[in-house]
């Protein structure tokens, strides 16, 4: 699979689809879209992660950075349905019990109403 980014707003919440590798030689586009989104005002973002087949460090740590900015932002950075490649990898630091992630996307973009931004 190609590796692919997409990203539309539903009700405030930015909803950004990945798919393929999230691995060094793409997480600089994830990590300026993030960037850019949370400079925007646009600090409640949901990575759908369903179709990512492998994540390294450097797109961990892109995540990671992600979830800092947005919540410094007044915001919050959430997972929506995340492949196991991606749950293994969160586990793996530690970040899987700091993030919050969901399966179903209604759930998901409810969840963000009491985030302020």
């Amino acid at each position: 699979m190609e590796w692919q980014m997409s990203e539309r707003e539903v009700r405030g919440v930015t909803i950004v689809r990945l798919s393929g590798r999230v691995t060094f030689e793409r997480s600089d586009e994830l990590e300026e879209t993030l960037t850019r989104l949370v400079e925007a005002g646009r600090a409640k973002i949901l990575l759908e992660c369903s179709e990512v087949r492998a994540i390294d460090s450097r797109g961990i740590g892109v995540v990671a950075r992600g979830l800092n900015r947005a919540v410094r932002a007044g915001g919050a950075l959430k997972l929506l349905d995340p492949s196991p490649r991606v749950r293994e990898a969160l586990a793996l630091v530690g970040l899987q019990q700091v993030m919050e992630s969901f399966t179903d996307e209604a759930a998901a973009l409810a969840s963000f109403a009491s985030a302020p931004k």
